[in-house]
């Protein structure tokens, strides 16, 4: 499908599924408002000045969250309490192997 988006003077005919609509909507809907208000901030820059403030902004934002979501320290956590775990199930083997039941 597609929609038409208002981001900053323009109109952006977009194709979309029907599912995405909402997140391409509130999307353009974030662009403005920071668009405004780095307009808002530099009276008498371009457009084209404010709207890379803006892609730049959100860009930052962007690999900020990723680099928080990434698994790296997770990974190591996970590496270190698996370990910990063998040591403890190979001792605990250890201790029953000796044992009769």
């Amino acid at each position: 499908m597609v929609i038409k988006l208002l981001i900053g003077r323009q109109i952006y005919p977009i194709n979309v599924r029907p599912e995405q609509e909402g997140l391409f909507r509130e999307a353009a809907r974030q662009i403005n408002e920071r668009l405004a208000s780095y307009q808002t901030q530099w009276i008498g820059q371009d457009t084209e000045r404010c709207l890379i403030a803006t892609t730049l902004d959100f860009t930052v934002r962007m690999l900020r969250a990723l680099e928080d979501a990434s698994c790296e320290p997770y990974a190591a956590s996970i590496g270190q309490l698996t370990a910990e775990v063998e040591e403890a199930l190979a001792e605990n083997t250890g201790t029953n192997t000796t044992q009769t039941t």
